[in-house]
């Protein structure tokens, strides 16, 4: 049984990963491909692993949220009673978004719950979402910066800069006439706990990496973003380039091995440009490309796994 209509969709953080924690601006959209919805198991699903497992989940979400609502007794207000009676009700998140595939599975959950037991939740501006929503998924990762369950709650294209939070319409239709975008699934998983940790503490410990992100790789994400908005590919392409070659030489450790030759060759034949989607170290690349039936042609015959994202919102 379904507790509420609305679904939450994943996200694709377009660009800005890592960045975004040292203040770039960052453009994320809802993809609708994949969702995931709260209700409750049916009699004969109720001995079934994986619901027991999520509704486990959700039982250990509902105590964290609680402390935290005593530690920051102002972050919004819970239906507590409604969501412990429900999670008795054996209430699980049937999604099928890919986990730990940079989606935002867990931000998709975290909407969910804002969704269904949070009273008056649309009351709240954008801003206050995201810090609401930084506070209640950082249950998953440690820490959050509350963008995954933003995208997923509002359902648009977000576009995050120096503080400000807008929603945005992206030129879809007219993009896709010029440029072809698409997973490559890199068959491993990925934990975004781990890689921003390790980000972090790299911030602070080595100077010359930070001097790199601040004042080179930063400014690229924000031209790749404004002229991806305005798209013109006589200024994007060239702006996404810089942007892959940063992301091997600053994060090649999150690139699977055996697929940093292939991102080199697309950037080397200025065929297609493969950048991390998430945080990496699995999951999926995103890539773009304005030669889409020789790039497909390509890594099909390489042996990979090429999905065509052809719907956007």
């Amino acid at each position: 049984m379904i507790i509420n209509k609305n679904v939450s969709p994943s996200k694709i953080l377009l660009f800005g990963e890592y960045s975004v924690l040292v203040h770039s601006n960052a453009l994320a959209i809802p993809f609708s491909k994949y969702s995931g919805q709260l209700v409750y198991a049916n009699k004969h699903d109720s001995d079934n692993p994986e619901i027991i497992k999520s509704n486990e989940i959700i039982q250990k979400f509902y105590a964290y949220l609680k402390a935290l609502k005593r530690k920051s007794p102002h972050l919004c207000v819970f239906d507590f009673k409604t969501f412990e009676a429900d999670i008795h009700k054996m209430l699980y998140f049937k999604s099928d978004i890919p986990e730990q595939y940079g989606l935002g599975s867990s931000g998709a959950l975290t909407a969910q719950v804002f969704s269904n037991f949070v009273l008056h939740p649309k009351n709240y501006n954008l801003n206050q979402l995201k810090n609401i929503f930084a506070g209640m998924e950082s249950f998953f990762h440690g820490k959050s910066s509350g963008t995954d369950p933003l995208v997923s709650f509002v359902n648009k294209s977000i576009i995050f800069v120096p503080n400000e939070i807008k929603t945005i319409e992206l030129q879809f239709e007219n993009i896709k006439k010029h440029l072809g975008i698409f997973f490559i699934d890199t068959n491993r998983r990925a934990g975004t706990l781990g890689s921003v940790a390790e980000f972090q503490n790299k911030l602070k410990t080595d100077l010359s990496f930070r001097k790199k992100i601040e004042l080179q790789y930063i400014p690229i994400v924000n031209s790749t973003i404004e002229n991806f908005i305005n798209y013109k590919s006589d200024n994007f392409i060239p702006a996404l380039k810089e942007l892959v070659k940063f992301q091997i030489e600053l994060f090649r450790n999150l690139f699977p091995e055996n697929l940093i030759k292939i991102v080199q060759y697309g950037i080397e034949k200025d065929l297609y440009y493969l950048k991390l989607c998430g945080s990496g170290g699995g999951g999926y690349l995103l890539g773009f490309t304005a030669k889409p039936d020789e790039t497909f042609n390509y890594l099909q015959k390489s042996g990979l796994n090429v999905e065509k994202l052809e719907y956007f919102q």
